[in-house]
């Protein structure tokens, strides 16, 4: 199952315990997933299409206790080229269908079909969050977040996903839309606005899912950030290591390290056993210890040593001789 689907199917199990909650999602529902077909002598029916057995199982149950609308449920099974069932809610004509309706802002006063968000539905916060929630549930997308950050809800109505998109500004949360083919497309990409919408239309089990990937992935980049660092450190100190031995190298076939002061000959004999030591490591094994600073001024002068014996000709490693990491 698609990780949009499991978030859906979290959504489908909440029932609203306000009526006019209920009928702000059921209105947003109607209105991604309904189609109104007229037929002879004025008579109206109401047919939704869904591709989720919780969704609508969940409409069934908002058309009886919100309006008591009979319904009809088909499904359409799983074929070859098709993933997965398609569900079909037959409303047919019921006295009560058109003043359901519009009590659902989906036909105005004058029983003309109505374009966007009537007012009226989401005129409270909460009514406005259920409208959101049924907005997703009837047209939304949500991305794993192993993979990328992306949520969407899409709708062949320009004026439906404008309406949208300003409901969700009153909550902080500036949404932007395209028009791709035959459908209008709100979309966040922010991780931060895709888990306060989360929140807001009550995902919580998503969201904290959300939570633990994001901590997840923090940690995976925290660890290779340590780990090419100090693969940088590893590699500048062999470097440095390789240029203070040819220097100490130069420094013995040319003059002899006999003939250089016992401070440098000591740390120059310990470099030579010990070629893969940092400058730090190689301070604690000198017979009295030394600083990686003082360890270090006494490499640079081994290094001017060996440039007057002629060693500026030696290989140029491209690591200065006091960068070497401890």
């Amino acid at each position: 199952m698609s990780f949009s689907r499991e978030v859906k199917k979290e959504l489908a199990r909440y029932i609203s315990g306000r009526s006019c909650c209920r009928m702000a999602e059921l209105s947003a529902l109607v209105r991604f997933r309904g189609s109104l077909h007229l037929g002879g002598e004025g008579s109206i029916s109401l047919s939704l299409d869904c591709d989720n057995a919780a969704i609508s199982r969940k409409i069934i149950k908002l058309l009886k206790g919100t309006f008591n609308l009979t319904s009809q449920l088909m499904i359409e099974k799983e074929q070859k080229l098709r993933k997965r069932n398609r569900y079909l809610i037959l409303i047919q004509n019921q006295p009560s269908l058109p003043q359901a309706l519009n009590e659902l802002g989906i036909l105005d006063d004058r029983f003309f079909l109505t374009g966007g968000i009537l007012p009226r539905q989401i005129r409270q916060s909460c009514c406005a969050t259920s409208y959101l929630r049924g907005a997703f549930l009837g047209g939304g997308y949500l991305s794993s977040p192993e993979k990328a950050h992306h949520l969407e809800i899409s709708s062949p109505s320009e004026e439906l996903i404008e309406d949208l998109v300003k409901l969700l500004a009153r909550f902080s949360l500036p949404a932007s839309s395209y028009r791709k083919k035959d459908k209008e497309i709100l979309y966040l990409k922010d991780m931060d606005k895709i888990l306060s919408f989360l929140a807001l239309i009550g995902a919580h089990r998503t969201l904290l899912g959300f939570e633990d990937v994001r901590i997840i992935k923090e940690i995976k980049n925290e660890v290779n950030r340590l780990v090419n660092c100090d693969t940088a450190n590893v590699k500048r100190t062999v470097l440095a290591a390789q240029r203070q031995i040819e220097e100490i190298r130069k420094i013995d076939r040319t003059l002899g390290l006999n003939k250089i002061p016992p401070g440098l000959r000591e740390v120059a004999l310990t470099r030579l056993k010990n070629p893969q030591a940092s400058i730090a490591e190689i301070g604690r094994m000198l017979n009295h210890s030394a600083s990686k600073s003082a360890v270090n001024h006494r490499f640079r002068r081994i290094h001017q040593i060996a440039v007057d014996c002629g060693g500026s000709r030696l290989r140029d490693t491209g690591i200065p001789q006091d960068q070497e990491s401890g």
